[in-house]
């Protein structure tokens, strides 16, 4: 879904990989489509998840991320 909005425009794509245990469990469940993975990690903990921006993009990670990878994805040439 987000690719679609990069690749026509022949733009990268940014992304960000990086999480805490509960945001790493929900980011690997299956649960509704356009669900919030952050909220089902605040399910799981019974409190909210705070997210912060990561340094080279408008992409949000949890705040108690122990490392975060950011990349781009790039488009065919």
């Amino acid at each position: 879904m987000f690719l679609d909005h990069y690749v026509p425009n022949k733009r990268p794509m940014p992304i960000a990989i990086g999480c805490d245990q509960p945001s790493h469990l929900a980011a690997a469940s299956t649960f509704r489509f356009g669900g919030s993975e952050a909220e089902l990690a605040g399910g799981l903990c019974q409190q909210s998840v705070e997210l912060v921006r990561c340094e080279t993009s408008d992409l949000q990670v949890p705040a108690t991320s122990e490392i975060v990878i950011e990349a781009e994805l790039l488009p065919e040439s």
